[in-house]
């Protein structure tokens, strides 16, 4: 089918983003009706057009769910004939989201904090792209690394209220280690240099740790070593991160995020993001864990965008026989009303745990059939269902629930910017 005289530029910049969205397609789904076509045309992006065009649903997705198989408030996108839905609570289960880079997860992340806002639910959201500043449709709380509050002052030197200090300590000795690989005697040495600050009443902070370590006296050997290396860490943690610490108030997070949306973003905080996302997580869940707020009620979801930057199967290895933080608040954190909803592109380097454990798994489209055979198999996908993965248009996914048959969904355009 020819395209109509005056339109091929337009149809072709509509399509940049999403190339394997056939011409042919497009205009078959018009009827071929030139002021169609036309009407279309004059608000042509490749994000209106895949809000107008629904594609038929392929066989391997027959039959698909109906209108009567989901329930709850929170939706899923759009399907084709129904609106794929699941009850709000669920969430604290968590959802995990692959897609590679341009396929519009950071689209559905805003989607999903629409709905949040809607149903009164505050989330938090670590961040890596400087995406939901711009995002206008709803009020967020914004912290950067530069922020002049000492919002990450507490994750070492401030424990939650209730939780005791040599608790804290450990946790924030061991999560350090395991999140910059250092091993059980480095995490071990760390520890020993808080407990002391601690003692002598001073505050702990990269800076004091860093001065004690230069300081305290260790064997020759491997002692000696992995003071080289935590000395090495702290330098380069007071660089990067030291915009943090600015001041000895402590950041009242657990009541903050009562009342409001708040983004922090993690894009310039290197290799140490991993370390600052997963105690801001610990530091709400130890919170109301301590002070025994329970429940299977979803009081905050915890949104991230970029999962293969806090976690992978490498640093497992540095957390020795204990299991990895961002792992053990998955699955406990739902007794606390904390709910982790998960993006990525890269599945493969995550612990397996993580995905099978999600109790919503959704596959946008990926240029590595690798990443669709990990996540795939983590949703029961058949050969063919994973084969389309390839060739998802832009927005679209495969979502499994628990008991439902894989179905296709879309997410709509939010906020008139598409952001991938």
């Amino acid at each position: 089918m020819n395209i109509p005289e005056g339109f091929q530029d337009i149809v072709k910049k509509s399509m940049e983003s999403n190339p394997r969205l056939k011409k042919v397609f497009i205009l078959s789904s018009l009827a071929g009706d030139k002021e169609a076509v036309a009407s279309v045309m004059e608000m042509a992006t490749a994000s209106s057009l895949r809000q107008i065009l629904k594609p038929t649903v392929p066989e391997a997705f027959y039959p698909p769910p109906t209108a009567k198989d989901f329930k709850g408030k929170f939706y899923l996108g759009t399907g084709v004939g129904y609106n794929p839905s699941t009850e709000t609570d669920d969430l604290t289960k968590g959802i995990v989201t692959l897609g590679s880079i341009g396929v519009g997860k950071t689209n559905s992340a805003f989607y999903d904090m629409q709905q949040f806002h809607s149903l009164g639910k505050k989330f938090l959201h670590l961040g890596f792209k400087q995406s939901v500043r711009h995002f206008e449709e709803i009020p967020i709380l914004t912290l950067t690394t530069g922020t002049k509050v000492n919002f990450y002052g507490q994750i070492f030197d401030y424990p939650p209220p209730g939780v005791d200090v040599i608790q804290w300590d450990l946790l924030s000795s061991r999560v350090f280690g395991g999140t910059t690989y250092i091993l059980d005697a480095g995490q071990s040495l760390l520890l020993q240099v808080i407990t002391e600050l601690r003692r002598e009443g001073k505050h702990v902070n990269p800076t004091t740790i860093l001065e004690k370590l230069k300081k305290i006296k260790t064997s020759f050997g491997r002692e000696g070593e992995w003071k080289a290396t935590l000395i090495n860490r702290f330098t380069e943690f007071n660089i990067v991160c030291g915009g943090m610490f600015s001041r000895e108030v402590r950041f009242p997070l657990e009541k903050l995020i009562e009342s409001h949306n708040i983004e922090i973003e993690l894009d310039s905080a290197g290799h140490f993001a991993p370390f600052i996302a997963t105690m801001i997580i610990a530091y709400l869940y130890e919170y109301r864990k301590a002070n025994n707020i329970r429940g299977n009620k979803l009081i905050t979801p915890i949104m991230c965008d970029e999962l293969h930057s806090l976690v992978n199967t490498t640093m497992a290895q540095y957390f020795q026989k204990e299991e990895l933080p961002l792992l053990d608040y998955m699955r406990k954190g739902r007794e606390f009303g904390i709910g982790l909803v998960l993006f990525t592109n890269e599945i493969k380097t995550i612990p397996s745990a993580i995905k099978t454990q999600a109790h919503i798994k959704i596959m946008m489209r990926c240029a590595d059939f690798n990443e669709i055979q990990a996540m795939g198999s983590a949703m029961n996908l058949t050969q063919e269902q994973m084969e389309l993965c390839l060739d998802l248009p832009v927005g679209w996914g495969i979502v499994k629930i628990p008991e439902i048959a894989p179905f296709l969904t879309y997410f709509p355009l939010v906020g008139g910017k598409d952001d991938n």
